[in-house]
């Protein structure tokens, strides 16, 4: 429900895809430790005037991220596309419900706990996948196949206004603008970035669409 909730505009309804701005990226856009009216894509749409969609799904990496624009592009057609790209030390793998299991550094320590979000992965749940991930970690594969995902999405979105930014510095084989960090302010979760925070994210946004529509 919570998930469904963040798609929803600034007048509480649900946003047609068509014709609207796509907002990508993990629990920072999703909003973790804010309310919904103060995350960066609902203060994007007050700022813009244009409708914006919230497509941010907490724990998840940039596969996620082009397996929803994959997803959307079949039936629907955007505005403009924001992302805001999550680490690139991330992974998704498939499982049997052919949803993505999530799998974050954390995963490959040795006292790592499961969280209660059932998509991150667990190595005595899934070991074949965990020593996958460790092998891409430990050999820098994984970010150079997730700087290749990159490419492929920017290709996909050729047609359209495209917008990339990360919420903090993460590559240093692809250097992308951080523009709120370090953050102004953390969420009352107090791991995730705050409301004003939030809001200078909105603005730079803003000022790169105009830029662009």
């Amino acid at each position: 429900y919570e998930l469904k909730t963040r798609k929803l505009n600034k007048s509480k309804s649900f946003s047609d895809p068509d014709n609207a701005i796509w907002f990508f990226g993990c629990s920072h856009v999703f909003g973790c430790g804010v309310e919904l009216d103060e995350t960066a894509p609902i203060r994007l749409e007050t700022l813009t005037g244009k409708p914006v969609i919230n497509y941010g799904i907490p724990a998840s990496g940039p596969m996620m991220v082009e397996y929803q624009l994959d997803d959307l592009l079949k039936k629907h057609e955007p505005l403009a596309v924001i992302i805001a790209w999550p680490s690139f030390n991330r992974w998704q793998s498939g499982n049997m419900l052919g949803f993505p299991v999530f799998w974050l550094p954390t995963c490959l320590e040795d006292n790592y706990v499961p969280t209660s979000i059932d998509h991150v992965g667990c190595k005595n749940v899934w070991p074949e996948k965990w020593e996958e991930y460790k092998n891409l970690v430990l050999t820098g594969q994984l970010e150079k196949d997730n700087l290749e995902l990159v490419k492929r999405v920017r290709k996909k979105l050729k047609n359209y206004p495209l917008v990339e930014f990360q919420y903090f510095p993460d590559s240093y084989t692809m250097e992308l603008p951080t523009p709120a960090y370090p953050f102004l302010d953390i969420g009352n979760d107090g791991v995730h970035c705050g409301p004003l925070t939030q809001i200078k994210i909105a603005e730079w946004v803003k000022d790169e669409l105009q830029l662009l529509l």
